[in-house]
């Protein structure tokens, strides 16, 4: 690696760079515990970051949160592997929706031995297909009624049809009786 850039990294204090990150951030160990949360995370859940490290996932989020946030690390932390699960964050103003990934930190003999956990807000996204999902349905509503409305008005023509054909099978029958009737006629 080239010196300069080796200079210039060691300059660079990494936790500020994390602390000014807009999505949410955290390390967790394998004891469900914050060993670091970023600015971003301590005003999604409106607390501080001091109530954030050092506790653990059930002191800061509800039962079932912290449970499926639990089941995520358990699993990188197992496999190695990245996980990505959705997840809401209830609030009084209006539930928050996240996509979070956790991905894994490996010491040197590669072991698992801390997850990153970023979270993306998506609740901009998920009120947008909340909105289209109502549309939808209202649109699904108004073809069902635009159908029954077909529906009886085919079968109002189809009735003025059949009067239609039977008019002119009438008019075709009293055609016929008439040339019989002038043909009789004609023949006295």
């Amino acid at each position: 690696m080239d010196p300069k850039v080796i200079a210039l990294t060691n300059h660079i204090d990494h936790a500020k760079i994390l602390d000014e990150a807009s999505d949410p951030l955290a390390t967790l160990n394998s004891h469900y515990q914050f060993t670091y949360a970023n600015k971003a995370l301590a005003k999604a859940l409106g607390i501080t970051l001091e109530v954030i490290i050092g506790n653990d996932l059930w002191e800061i989020y509800s039962k079932d949160g912290a449970d499926i946030r639990r089941d995520a690390i358990k699993e990188v932390f197992e496999t190695g592997h990245t996980k990505v699960i959705e997840t809401i964050v209830p609030k009084p103003s209006g539930n928050l929706y996240f996509i979070m990934t956790f991905k894994p930190i490996f010491n040197e003999q590669n072991i698992v031995i801390s997850v990153v956990a970023i979270a993306k807000d998506i609740t901009e996204r998920k009120q947008a297909e909340e909105e289209l999902a109502k549309h939808r349905e209202h649109l699904e509503e108004m073809v069902g009624e635009r159908t029954v409305e077909l529906e009886e008005k085919n079968k109002e023509l189809e009735r003025f049809n059949n009067l239609f054909v039977n008019r002119e099978f009438r008019i075709k029958a009293l055609k016929d009786k008439v040339k019989a009737l002038d043909k009789k006629v004609s023949k006295k």
